[in-house]
């Protein structure tokens, strides 16, 4: 299902044409809704051909878990490899949504630079679900993405958090295309001038974000901001 570009880029074609990147998921709180994020906004992706979401978290994985998906037979350290099979080895279907590709962070300690390299040559979208924060082991998942997409409660903590990571973004030349507000129905008065960022969205707190499709629908609204952004 996911096919490797004949040279690296950063850019890949869906089914219907348009052009995205790489994508990063970022945010400086845990429990802001990150891989929240990066699991649905990779099934809204999904309705325009194989995604892939990708788990860079060594510290705190829990996408497979979010996703009702058992791990692969390997993580992403694998992709570092020059083994052939390594993506297919790599790669879990979300059981919800089959044309998302999942892959599972690797123990912690475990190098993935070159693994992220080999994702960013993967003719498909692909979205990563970075560690919280703005600490040495956000900047290669950060580095590896084109642009980055902001996760951040309506907290004052949780915003000021955000700042950090927003800021180590743009530092590794990864500008955010703007920010998700989760757990709250209206985004805080003065988030996009904090963060330098539009609010492409809103999440409301449900009791289960996995199968809730209110949460769905949100991040499909997201998803087309996405698009429309990156094909400015």
């Amino acid at each position: 299902m996911f096919a490797r570009l004949s040279d690296a880029s950063r850019t890949f074609k869906c089914d219907d044409g348009a052009s995205l990147t790489v994508l990063a998921i970022a945010g400086g709180k845990g429990g802001s809704g990150k891989t929240t994020t990066a699991y649905w906004l990779g099934r809204a992706l999904a309705r325009m051909g194989p995604t892939l979401v990708v788990d860079t978290d060594v510290d705190a994985p829990d996408l497979h878990a979010l996703a009702g998906a058992e791990p692969a037979d390997a993580t992403l350290a694998a992709l570092g490899t020059d083994h052939e099979q390594s993506l297919d080895l790599a790669v879990t279907p979300a059981p919800a949504a089959p044309r998302v590709g999942l892959i599972d962070a690797p123990p912690p300690g475990t190098p993935v630079t070159r693994a992220l390299e080999r994702v960013a040559e993967i003719d498909s979208p692909v979205v990563l679900d970075t560690p919280a924060g703005a600490g040495p082991d956000v900047v290669d998942p950060l580095r590896a993405a084109g642009r980055c997409l902001l996760v951040t409660t309506a907290t004052e903590r949780s915003v000021r958090d955000t700042i950090k990571t927003a800021a180590t973004a743009r530092a590794v030349g990864t500008e955010p295309l703007g920010v998700v507000v989760t757990r709250a129905d209206d985004a805080p008065a003065g988030i996009e001038r904090a963060l330098s960022a539009a609010v492409l969205g809103t999440v409301p707190r449900v009791d289960c974000p996995r199968s809730d499709d209110r949460v769905g629908r949100c991040y499909r609204e997201v998803a087309s901001h996405v698009a429309a952004i990156v094909e400015q």
